[in-house]
């Protein structure tokens, strides 16, 4: 079994190029933690550590050439997230004979095509989807909406509501999700808490790496490996 990192220089190297310093380190791990070597807080350091650094790179080349508007870390997030999924299933080796991890792979549903995240598949058949966002900034009033039609959509071919997560990196720009409501922290996940951004905020808010929800990574670890271990 290839090592994440592995897999990286591998794709990398046949493109003639090589991975920033910081998705190695990230890559690293990921490939640590699936080996039982770091623990669920380390992890957690890790991605935080991993979406800092990538957006401080991106916040200097667009000072550097006057760019008003930074590129969208959404991309970055999910990226993060898919890698940490791979790495959970790395933790066990029978998940990882059985399941595989995809990201922006194509469903076909009865109101046409969509393209999750984050879908984990057992041969040709769909387990679990986990939607990944910066933040609920603006849709912040819809954002509820937009997750239920989500559900309602891949129902229809049989995807049980526990199978389809909700991961946040931050709660800053909308509050975070409702703690009364059972879904949180059973597919409601989120990094980071109000008063956080990435690199950090033109408004006062601290990198993530400096603020954290307690045990988030672990919480939807358990919850991701309870859906595939009934599978």
């Amino acid at each position: 079994m290839k090592t994440l990192v592995e897999r990286i220089k591998s794709r990398f190297s046949s493109r003639s190029i090589e991975p920033t310093e910081e998705l190695v380190s990230y890559a690293n791990s990921c490939d640590s933690y699936a080996k039982g070597i770091i623990s669920h807080t380390e992890m957690q350091n890790a991605m935080c550590n991993y979406l800092d650094t990538t957006s401080l790179r991106v916040r200097a080349l667009s000072e550097a050439l006057n760019r008003v508007k930074e590129p969208a870390m959404s991309e970055v997030v999910t990226e993060a997230m898919n890698m940490f999924v791979d790495s959970v299933i790395r933790t066990d080796d029978r998940l990882f004979s059985m399941f595989n991890v995809s990201s922006e792979k194509n469903v076909r549903l009865s109101v046409g095509p969509r393209k999750p995240d984050i879908s984990i598949w057992k041969g040709d058949k769909l387990i679990a989807i986990i939607e990944c966002k910066t933040c609920l900034g603006r849709r912040r009033k819809e954002w509820m909406d937009d997750y239920s039609s989500r559900v309602e959509e891949f129902s229809t071919i049989g995807l049980n509501p526990e199978s389809m997560f909700l991961f946040v990196a931050t709660d800053n720009t909308w509050g975070g999700f409702p703690k009364s409501d059972e879904r949180f922290e059973n597919v409601w996940f989120s990094l980071c808490p109000v008063g956080t951004w990435y690199g950090g905020g033109k408004a006062g808010e601290v990198k993530m790496i400096c603020k954290q929800h307690e045990n988030a990574l672990e919480k939807i670890s358990k919850k991701l490996i309870e859906v595939l271990s009934k599978a």
